[in-house]
């Protein structure tokens, strides 16, 4: 049960990097809001570090 938690904290946490990646570039190129959109990158980025390191302890956990 624990290991599907993990499981689906990392799917969240990279599906939110790339809505904000995606919104972030969104803004940045054709809304021309260019320092909210290197924010919302920014913070995608963050999300996806987060989800990587979710992933990476759940498979370790698996292993055990």
């Amino acid at each position: 049960m624990a290991t599907q938690k993990i499981q689906s904290d990392y799917r969240r946490a990279l599906f939110l990097s790339m809505i904000f990646i995606s919104l972030g570039c969104v803004l940045l190129n054709t809304i021309a809001l260019k320092a909210i959109g290197i924010v919302f990158i920014a913070v995608g980025g963050f999300f996806f570090i987060v989800g990587m390191v979710r992933r990476k302890k759940g498979r370790a956990s698996e292993e055990k």
